[in-house]
């Protein structure tokens, strides 16, 4: 996750029985740009246990036996990136589809563009995507990244671009990417980070910048990477937050600059999302008890509190709440009854499409979470389009597809409703 991550922060979701969910109060406000704003995202990945169950989306007809005649997708972990996304099946597989144009991958028969899953490699356990490089942990805890380096945020101990991938450090469980740093956690629990740091956003004391990992603190299980900030779970609970506040990011009301090092942010927290743009970036949180909070950048109504203003402080936003990602300027949460809430910008139909809601079909702001659709299991934002896994374990994905990031074989602009990702 992710964004939500895009982590890229990977939530873990227990078998559940399902039942359909109604729309809430929803707050719509329309205007006439229909161009996202969003620059960077840092995607959040999605993991998910998935029992069989019949699947309906809300508002729409049922499906017909011929139209989920497709075989199931066999995927564990997917990530939605800018322009692209990616996937890891339960054999270890990695597959990627859509833009090929920023982080270069080095494969047979890869475009600029690719709108069909490509096999890239195996024996894959996370995988974490921004818009300029992918860091993926292998099954023997290895970490390999590539990509644009020009900020070293592959972390190889040089600047420059990768278009294969190579060697970063071993003993890895999680790693998350952004724009320019990467932070990624090893076995003891100990955080590392590099990359860019013009804000702090390491959180090494400094503000030098570091092509090799550095090592930061301890005792940490969960990490995401934001636009020149970062968020940390500390295996106590405790949240900590570093890097820019600009637009309130980090969640503390008194900080005014940038801070270089580990600040605390609130307790009893068990996920975290970031969001990539470096000037609106957001922050989702949920807690012990499935509260779901946010603050952060607001002018797009991304933190769902029914307002445009930035705020600095946590708010409450809903409960019961089982995994949430940020997106680019939009967020989407799953509730513990399965069902999918979106708000935000929806400018290219990211959150919501016209066989939903008619009414929504034209709105570009969404300032309260409107009800998507329902037996969902896990779901991971880009920059402007989603994914999504049901509990049948069939992966979704919806709206901007310029580049063919939906992955169903075709490239059609923006606004495309749910389709269902075809891994072969």
């Amino acid at each position: 996750m992710t964004k939500t991550a895009s982590i890229a922060i990977t939530v873990i979701l227990l078998a559940m029985t399902l039942t359909a969910c109604g729309g809430g109060d929803e707050t719509l406000e329309k205007t006439t740009d229909k161009t996202s704003g969003a620059k960077e995202n840092n995607s959040t990945a999605a993991e998910a246990s998935a029992k069989p169950s019949p699947t309906s989306a809300s508002g729409a007809e049922e499906m017909s036996e011929e139209e989920t005649s497709f075989p199931l997708s066999d995927v564990v972990k997917f990530y939605a990136g800018e322009g692209f996304s990616m996937a890891i099946k339960t054999d270890g597989s990695l597959w990627w589809w859509g833009s090929n144009n920023w982080t270069k991958f080095n494969i047979e028969q890869s475009e600029y563009r690719n709108p069909t899953p490509l096999h890239v490699m195996d024996n894959i356990s996370d995988v974490s995507i921004s818009k300029t490089h992918v860091l993926f942990i292998k099954t023997d805890g290895s970490l390999w990244g590539w990509g644009q380096n020009s900020g070293g945020q592959l972390g190889d101990g040089t600047t420059e671009h990768r278009s294969n991938p190579v060697h970063i450090m071993d003993n890895v469980v999680a790693v998350s990417a952004s724009y320019d740093h990467t932070m990624a956690i090893k076995t003891d629990g100990s955080l590392w980070g590099w990359g860019q740091n013009s804000e702090g956003q390491l959180g090494d004391g400094t503000t030098i910048h570091s092509n090799t990992p550095k090592h930061i603190m301890d005792n940490v299980y969960i990490v995401s990477a934001g636009g020149h900030y970062t968020m940390a779970i500390k295996t106590d609970g405790s949240l900590w937050a570093w890097g820019s506040n600009r637009s309130g990011r980090l969640g503390i009301s008194w900080l005014t600059e940038p801070s270089i090092n580990p600040e605390h942010v609130m307790d009893n927290v068990v996920s975290v999302s970031t969001s990539d743009p470096t000037v609106s970036a957001h922050t989702m949180a949920i807690t012990t008890d499935g509260s779901l909070w946010a603050w952060g950048s607001n002018g797009r109504g991304q933190l769902g509190d029914g307002t445009k203003k930035d705020l600095r402080n946590p708010v409450h936003i809903m409960d019961n709440v089982s995994t949430v990602s940020a997106g680019g300027l939009y967020t989407m949460a799953v509730k513990t009854d399965g069902s999918l809430w979106g708000w935000g910008a929806n400018s290219l139909g990211s959150i919501s499409v016209d066989y939903l809601n008619e009414n929504i079909s034209d709105v570009i702001s969404l300032l309260n979470p409107v009800h998507i659709m329902d037996n969902v299991a896990a779901v991971s934002t880009g920059t402007d389009h989603t994914m999504a896994i049901k509990t049948d374990g069939s992966l979704w994905a919806w709206g901007n597809n310029s580049s063919g990031q939906l992955g169903n074989s075709t490239v059609m602009g923006s606004n495309n409703p749910p389709v269902q990702v075809q891994i072969p």
